[in-house]
């Protein structure tokens, strides 16, 4: 007697429950998206938080070799040529990442400024990025930093200051280290982070001057970076903000690191940036 087929009786799916099994698998899919996204989000975070706790250290690095807060930046000396950043040779008046870099071991950067200004201006410092914003390379033909310093609710209480005063300390920081904000993520319309839009976002980390690259304030509101190509580029301008959808990350003058949520209230948030105002609040509140 012969066997039958192995293969004779087995049921065949019907384009019905072909059709079922795909929609499943769709809404699965559908649900892990968000959860994917999420968690690369969370490690993408930590990253940049991890960039800001790099940043707090060599801040303190910088002023336990120098005794002061390095300088913030200053543009020129001859404006009509450097309308944006100092000139070349002129390091006194570089970013304030610029007088970092050796306490980010990044010596070999620093250097290139005295022999090769236009490649030190295109040396990536991966300290300087934020993996939710971007990748390690090149916008604008210029290595670029996600993190500005803070120069006060009135552009002369802050933190850092131009080039000129930059003797200040942090025993001049009278709220306390770990009450004042020194270096935060800064808010950038990202529909140009590639080419065209003003001024954010448009220069180098190192020799940018006094200019929103490199320096925010606390007095205006601090927001997500913009996506709209319709709103105009300069509204991030002056800015604190991030990628991140709830807050942006900053470094305190202690070195901590902490997430400051955009809805928070600006009178809190004047505080935060002010170095002497006088007035208390608390770490709750951001």
């Amino acid at each position: 007697m012969s066997s039958p087929s192995s293969s004779a009786g087995r049921p065949a799916f019907t384009l019905v429950e072909l059709l079922v099994v795909i929609a499943i698998i769709g809404v699965l899919v559908a649900l892990l998206i968000p959860a994917v996204q999420a968690a690369r989000e969370a490690a993408n975070r930590t990253h940049c938080f991890n960039n800001l706790k790099q940043i707090g250290l060599s801040l303190h690095g910088f002023h336990d070799t120098h005794r002061r807060i390095p300088p913030g930046g200053d543009v020129g000396p001859d404006t009509s040529l450097y309308c944006c950043s100092a000139a070349p040779g002129f390091t006194e008046h570089y970013s304030w990442p610029y007088h970092l870099l050796p306490f980010l071991e990044q010596q070999h950067v620093q250097d290139l400024s005295g022999t090769d200004y236009y490649q030190f201006r295109r040396s990536i410092v991966p300290a300087l990025y934020c993996p939710s914003r971007r990748q390690l390379r090149l916008y604008k033909d210029f290595a670029k930093s996600d993190y500005s310093g803070n120069i006060g609710s009135t552009v002369h209480d802050g933190v850092f200051t131009k080039a000129p005063l930059y003797q200040r300390r942090f025993a001049d920081i009278h709220e306390g280290l770990s009450n004042t904000l020194a270096v935060a993520e800064s808010r950038i319309h990202a529909r140009f982070i590639e080419a065209g839009g003003c001024c954010g976002d448009n220069e180098d980390a190192y020799a940018s001057g006094w200019a929103d690259d490199v320096l925010r304030t606390t007095f205006q509101a601090p927001g997500k970076d913009l996506l709209d190509p319709a709103l105009a580029p300069e509204l991030t301008d002056h800015k604190f903000g991030s990628s991140h959808p709830a807050g942006f990350g900053a470094v305190l003058a202690d070195g901590s690191v902490r997430m400051v949520r955009y809805d928070i209230d600006l009178e809190v948030y004047r505080k935060l940036g002010a170095i002497a105002d006088g007035e208390p609040f608390s770490h709750g509140d951001l």
